[in-house]
C-alpha cells in the first residue's frame, strides 16, 4: 500500500522507553508556527476570499473594524472571562468545554488586517455568520455540529502531568460534549480545553465542532499491532461517525488512517513523522499533514547542499589541515529495521547532488540497535567507520535524517573533526540534541530543519492559547496539549476556508486557494498547498551549534544559533554562498533542546519538565 510510514526512532522510544522525554520533546517539536506569509494584506475583498471564504452575499456577514478584539476587553492573551465571552456572542451557560457552551455567533478577531486569533498564522477574519450552512453536508456534519475523533494508539497515551503518571484504560471513548468526569485522564481534560478554544475563536458557520477521544487497544503489547489499529478504526467509525480524525503518532498511518479514508473520513496529523508524498496522494483530499513529506524535505536539503556546499572549499573543519581544501564528502545513513523511507530519501539525495555536479567519496549505512536512545550501540563499528573516514581524508560528512551521539564520541577518540551537515525535520530534531554530543565534534555541525524560530515556551502561540482558554492550567500540564496545536489549527483553518457547506471537497478547494507566498517571519514557516499536495510547511532554515551561547531558555550554555537571524528559504531559493557565510556570532538562539527535562534547573522560559 502506498500509504506507508516506517517505524521511526521517535515512535520506538516514545512507545517503549522514554515517555517522559517523549512528552517534552514532542511538545518542543510542535512549537514551530504556521506562516505569517499567509496573513496576506486584506486590501480587497477578493484577497480575503482567497484564504477565508465568507458566506454568500445574501447572508448576513459582518466584518468588524480593526481593533475590535481590544474593544472586547481582551487586548492581550489573558484568560477568558465570562463577561468577555458574553460580549463575543451567545454562549449560554453550562460546563466549561462541554456542549452547553455554544459556538459564538460573533468571533473576536484581532489585528490589522483582522485575523481569527493572535497567532500570526491564523486565517483572515470571518467575524460573523447568520445564514443557511447547508445542514447535513457530509457524514459527520450536520447543521449543528462537526464530529472530530482524536485517536491515541496504545502506548502513546501515558503522560506525566501535575497529578503524576496517568495510563488511560484501553479502548476507552470519551465524548467531550458531555460534562467532565472526576476521573477523566489528563489528556482528555487537555482536549476539552482545545475544544472550547478553537470553537470560540475560529469560524465554524454555526456548527459546534464536537470532540471525541479514543484510547486504542494494545492486546498486552507496548505497541499495538496493525490488526488492532485497524479494529480501532472500525470501532471508532462505528461509534462516532466522524467527519475527521486527528491521529497522535506516525504509527497509525498504515493501519488506522487507511481504513478511515476508505470510509471517507478526513485525517489530520498524518505527517507527524516522515512519510512519502504518496501517503497523502493515495486518498487525495482526505489525508492532510502539517509537516513536509519526505520528498519536499529532501529537495530543500539538496538545494542547500548544491548552493552552499558542493564544489566549495572547506570552511568549518576542526582540523586546520583541511581548511580551504576542496570538500571531500561522505554520505552516512543510520539504518533502522524498516528502512524503506530512508532508502528513498538516500537515493533522492544522491541523485540530486549528482545532478548539481557533486559526488560522495564514501557512502556508508550502519545499523543501530533497537532504538537510537539505547546505549551502547556498536562502538566497534563506529570506531572502524571513523578510522576509515579519517584515513580517506573525508572533510565533510552528510547525514541522512539521523545522527548518533556515540558516533561523535568515536570521532573525538580518533581526533577527527569534520564538517557535519545533517538533514532533519518533522520531529527528527530530537536526534540532534546538541548537549548530548561531544562538543569538540559538534562545534562543526550544521542542521537543516523546517522548524521555525523557537523562543521562550511562555511566549509560544500554543502556550498563550492554552492560558487564554484555561488560565489555571498548571504549567507542567501545558506540554501535551501543544502536541496537537498545529494539527488543530490546520483542521479549523480547513473548516473555515471551506465555507458554510463543509465537505472534504470544499476543504480541499479552500486550502488550495491559499496563495503560495514565502514566509515573511522567522517565527512562521511558509504554508500553502501545491497541486496534488496535502501538506502545509514549504520552507526550511539552517542552524549552527554554539556550545558557549547561553540562551534565554536554559540555565546551561549551549544552543542552536539560527543562521542569519533565522532566515527561511523555499525549495530552489537557497542563495549561492558558502554554508558558513551568513552565520553571525549574534544570531538568535533557538529554544529547541536547550533544557527542559535534561536541564537540572530550567528557567521558566523552557518547556515544562515532562
Amino acid at each position: 500500500m502506498a500509504l506507508s510510514a516506517r517505524a521511526t526512532p521517535r515512535s520506538t522510544w516514545g512507545h517503549d522507553r522514554l515517555p517522559l522525554v517523549t512528552s517534552m520533546l514532542a511538545a518542543v517539536a510542535l512549537l514551530s508556527i504556521l506562516p505569517s506569509a499567509l496573513n496576506i494584506p486584506q486590501s480587497t475583498p477578493s484577497e480575503t476570499l482567497e484564504y477565508a471564504p465568507v458566506p454568500p452575499e445574501d447572508q448576513n456577514e459582518v466584518t468588524p473594524p480593526s481593533g475590535n478584539f481590544s474593544s472586547l476587553g481582551l487586548g492581550s492573551s489573558s484568560g477568558l472571562t465570562s463577561e468577555a465571552l458574553a460580549d463575543a456572542g451567545d454562549l449560554g451557560g453550562g460546563e466549561v468545554g462541554g456542549r452547553a457552551i455554544k459556538t459564538p455567533s460573533t468571533k473576536r478577531c484581532v489585528g490589522r488586517p483582522p485575523r481569527q486569533t493572535e497567532d500570526p498564522a491564523a486565517p483572515p477574519c470571518v467575524a460573523s455568520f447568520n445564514g443557511d450552512n447547508g445542514g447535513n453536508t457530509y457524514p459527520g456534519v450536520t447543521a449543528d455540529e462537526i464530529r472530530v475523533l482524536f485517536y491515541w494508539g496504545h502506548g502513546n497515551a501515558n503522560y506525566l502531568g501535575s497529578r503524576g503518571q496517568q495510563t488511560p484504560a484501553e479502548n476507552a471513548f470519551y465524548d467531550l460534549a458531555q460534562p467532565p468526569g472526576e476521573d477523566d485522564p489528563y489528556t482528555v481534560e487537555a482536549m476539552r480545553v482545545w475544544q472550547r478554544y478553537f470553537n470560540e475563536r475560529f469560524q465554524t458557520y454555526g456548527r459546534f465542532v464536537h470532540f471525541w477521544v479514543h484510547f486504542g487497544r494494545g492486546g498486552g503489547q507496548s505497541i499495538s499491532s496493525p490488526e488492532t489499529r485497524a479494529a480501532d478504526a472500525a470501532e471508532g467509525y462505528s461509534r462516532v461517525k466522524p467527519f475527521a480524525v486527528v491521529v497522535n503518532d506516525v504509527d497509525e498511518v498504515d493501519s488506522y488512517i487507511a481504513p478511515m479514508a476508505r470510509r471517507g473520513v478526513m485525517t489530520f496529523g498524518a505527517g507527524s513523522g516522515l512519510v512519502s508524498i504518496d501517503s497523502y496522494r493515495t486518498y487525495p483530499g482526505l489525508v492532510w499533514g502539517y509537516n513536509q513529506p519526505m520528498e519536499f524535505l529532501v529537495d530543500g536539503f539538496t538545494n542547500l547542499l548544491c548552493q552552499q556546499v558542493v564544489n566549495r572549499p572547506v570552511s568549518d573543519s576542526g582540523d586546520p589541515a583541511y581548511q580551504g581544501r576542496p570538500r571531500k564528502m561522505a554520505f552516512l545513513t543510520l539504518v533502522p529495521d524498516d528502512s524503506e523511507i530512508d532508502d528513498k530519501a538516500a537515493a533522492r539525495i544522491k541523485s540530486d547532488v549528482a545532478e548539481c555536479g557533486g559526488s560522495f567519496a564514501m557512502e556508508r549505512n550502519f545499523a543501530f540497535k533497537g532504538s537510537i536512545w539505547q546505549s551502547p550501540h556498536d562502538a566497534d563499528a563506529y570506531t572502524a567507520m571513523v578510522a576509515e573516514l579519517k584515513s580517506n581524508e573525508i572533510t565533510t560528512v552528510i547525514w541522512n535524517l539521523y545522527y548518533d551521539k556515540e558516533w561523535s564520541e568515536a570521532a573525538k577518540r580518533a581526533a577527527y573533526f569534520p564538517e557535519s551537515i545533517v538533514l532533519t525535520g518533522n520531529g527528527y530534531e530530537n536526534i540532534v540534541h546538541g548537549k548530548w554530543m561531544d562538543q569538540d565534534v559538534w562545534d562543526h555541525a550544521w542542521v537543516f530543519t523546517p522548524k521555525a524560530a523557537i523562543g521562550a515556551w511562555v511566549d509560544t502561540q500554543c502556550f498563550k492559547a492554552l492560558r487564554e482558554a484555561a488560565p489555571d492550567l498548571p504549567y507542567q500540564d501545558t506540554s501535551i496539549p501543544c502536541r496537537f496545536y498545529e494539527d488543530l489549527r490546520q483542521l479549523f483553518t480547513g473548516i473555515q476556508v471551506a465555507g458554510p457547506k463543509v465537505t472534504p471537497e470544499s476543504v480541499d478547494k479552500g486550502f488550495h486557494a491559499i496563495p503560495a507566498h514565502p514566509s515573511s517571519s522567522a517565527d512562521s514557516p511558509a504554508c500553502f498547498y501545491l497541486p496534488n499536495d496535502y501538506s502545509c510547511v514549504k520552507d526550511n532554515a539552517l542552524w549552527q551549534w554554539d556550545r558557549n551561547a547561553v540562551s534565554d531558555y536554559s540555565s546551561a550554555p549551549g544552543c542552536y544559533r539560527m543562521v542569519n537571524a533565522a532566515e527561511r528559504h523555499l525549495v530552489g531559493k537557497w542563495p549561492q554562498r558558502d554554508i558558513t557565510a551568513a552565520a553571525k556570532p549574534d544570531d538568535p538562539c533557538s529554544g529547541f533542546n536547550t533544557g527542559g527535562a535534561l536541564d537540572p534547573s530550567p528557567s521558566q522560559g523552557a518547556p515544562p519538565n515532562q
